[in-house]
């Protein structure tokens, strides 16, 4: 093999190299947003739950409250 060819054959391995490592950058970035993407909605659901928890809480409060008080009025509309 000639030098000339040598150098172009190094030049392409480091090409290749090059590649390989924004590639597994690439990766490494893309796996780090996937898992923060997964703890977001983790997150989320337990925000989800939390309210659920409290809108059921809140109802059955508002329903024995209604069945001690009575039914509750409707409000006057704004004038």
């Amino acid at each position: 093999m000639s030098t000339a060819a040598a150098v172009d054959t190094l030049e392409a391995l480091a090409t290749v190299g090059e590649v390989a490592l924004r590639l597994t950058k690439v990766r490494q970035t893309f796996e780090t947003l996937r898992a923060e993407v997964a703890d977001v909605q983790r997150e989320r659901q337990q925000c989800v739950d939390q309210l659920n928890t409290e809108l059921d809480q809140f109802s059955e409060l508002f329903d024995r409250l209604t069945a001690r008080v009575g039914p509750v009025p409707p409000l006057d509309p704004p004038a």
